[in-house]
């Protein structure tokens, strides 16, 4: 019920007994406390955005630029703060002499596949060709897909790199070793606009497969694996903690890698391999003799490349 009493000896300038100029102030109060409150909440709030952390299907760029002079981190593709320049595809298969041939018929359906598929991506725009430079070259400018081979050199079923390993397992301490697979491989260099296609193309494909790269017990004996990986000048956390076996999920197996025989392990770094100098040169001992994953370089002549 209303107070019919306070209604009529309300005073002008008053309002149940209280002065306008105190409601007033009361109401000011009111609106400051709610707006201290807003602003305390949107500051304890964590701030995400896309540029500082990447939606798990995004692949095509990492989160801002590592300064010039960071360090390498272990991070992954998602949280990873270095920057992105291109990415490798690897494909491999056993070089043990009693299974070879038929691992490489595999393989060699693998690759098939996607150099047609992507043949007008090549440097031509007709065909995939070899690159002009190694792996360890990051491939800053580089806009179309090559393979990782010396020109004039075949992929056959012999071809493997120098290995840090046989018959599919890494020795247990450093060797001279110039790659990180215990297997034969072959690399394919994919710029940045291209890997989700790439990587999409390559789900794709393996779906349509039976047995071989999808069958744990045959993937395994002839040494298949599909993987990507970027690169961003630290060669260690990219073949680890950033790397993606497409056929792991399938064939429940994946290749060891041994990482102390990588070229260049500093954010923008790379190397120019030569038939003369082919491995960046000489061997500073990498970060498996420091035991940290931020060492400075694993090669003599890494430098800066963006």
């Amino acid at each position: 019920m209303v107070n019919q009493a306070a209604l009529t000896t309300s005073k002008p300038g008053n309002f149940l007994g209280i002065s306008w100029s105190n409601l007033l102030a009361a109401q000011t109060l009111g609106i400051l406390l709610i707006v201290v409150m807003l602003l305390i909440l949107l500051l304890r709030t964590p701030q995400s955005t896309t540029e500082n952390v990447l939606p798990p299907t995004d692949i095509t760029s990492s989160s801002p630029r590592t300064p010039i002079g960071s360090v390498c981190d272990m991070d992954p593709v998602d949280t990873t703060k270095l920057h992105i320049y291109s990415w490798h595809i690897h494909h491999t298969w056993t070089d043990v002499v009693e299974h070879a041939s038929q691992a490489f018929e595999y393989s060699t359906a693998f690759h098939t596949a996607l150099m047609s598929t992507f043949a007008s991506e090549g440097q031509n725009g007709r065909k995939i060709t070899s690159c002009a430079f190694g792996p360890n070259n990051i491939g800053v400018g580089t806009d179309y897909i090559c393979i990782i081979l010396p020109p004039g050199q075949s992929i056959n079923v012999t071809t493997a790199a120098p290995k840090c390993g046989t018959n599919g397992k890494a020795f247990p301490a450093p060797s001279p070793s110039v790659t990180p697979w215990a297997l034969a491989n072959v690399e394919i260099f994919i710029p940045k606009r291209l890997i989700v296609k790439v990587s999409s193309f390559i789900e794709g494909w393996l779906l349509k497969q039976q047995g071989g790269y999808n069958d744990p017990a045959t993937a395994a004996l002839y040494g298949l694996s599909i993987m990507r990986h970027p690169n961003t000048g630290c060669n260690e956390g990219d073949h680890t903690a950033r790397h993606y076996f497409f056929t792991e999920k399938q064939a429940k197996w994946s290749p060891e890698l041994c990482t102390w025989g990588l070229g260049c392990n500093t954010p923008g770094y790379g190397c120019e391999e030569t038939d003369t100098a082919p491995i960046c040169g000489g061997d500073t001992g990498g970060c498996y003799a420091s035991g940290s994953h931020s060492c400075a370089q694993y090669r003599e002549r890494c430098y800066l490349q963006v």
